[in-house]
């Protein structure tokens, strides 16, 4: 998490994606959510995005010029 700080204080545009296989939805005080949040990244989906209503995969980003946009083009929800 003491990388998390450096990207923080970076100078330009910073993006956190991934599948963090933590449930946004169901537990957004997380200790590594609070501290990505807690570092003034901003979350981008806020959809649930697995079958079971979770959110797992996350985008965070901060000091970008224009709000990304987010189309989760599925036909379905799958098991991932």
């Amino acid at each position: 998490m003491n990388d998390l700080g450096k990207l923080a204080k970076a100078p330009g545009p910073c993006y956190i994606v991934g599948d963090f296989n933590l449930n946004f939805m169901h537990n957004p005080q997380d200790q590594l959510i609070k501290k990505i949040l807690s570092n003034g990244f901003k979350p981008i989906v806020s959809e649930p995005i697995h079958i079971a209503g979770s959110l797992l995969d996350h985008v965070y980003v901060k000091r970008v010029s224009q709000e990304p946009k987010i189309a989760l083009n599925l036909l379905y929800y799958s098991d991932h």
